[in-house]
């Protein structure tokens, strides 16, 4: 048991460690949430393969409703607007899932 158990891990490490599936679709467990123009550090632009229905999916698990206008641009971030505690927020999703509000 002891062996199977440390001969998984190994193998999910080797996963991670060469940039396998596990690694390119985990979603960051804390996005990122900030505003003001300062935004640079907050999102990576990149290839993505989130769908719309994925994106809206990550910006209402983090709090926000009504996502709306939500179109990808060229750098693979996903943007629109969106509702968080009664205020209307322009929002961002890179390809890594990070969720910024932008201005």
């Amino acid at each position: 048991m002891k062996r199977l158990l440390i001969t998984c891990t190994v193998t999910m490490l080797a996963e991670v460690i060469a940039g396998g599936t596990i690694a390119q679709t985990a979603m960051p467990a804390n996005p990122i949430l900030t505003s003001g123009n300062s935004n640079s550090g907050a999102l990576t632009a990149g290839t993505t393969t989130l769908t719309e229905a994925e994106v809206k999916l990550r910006l209402e698990s983090t709090g926000f409703s009504k996502v709306t206008s939500l179109a990808k641009n060229p750098d693979g971030i996903w943007r629109g607007k969106a509702t968080r505690g009664g205020t209307i927020f322009a929002v961002a999703v890179d390809p890594r899932g990070n969720v910024a509000i932008t201005d």
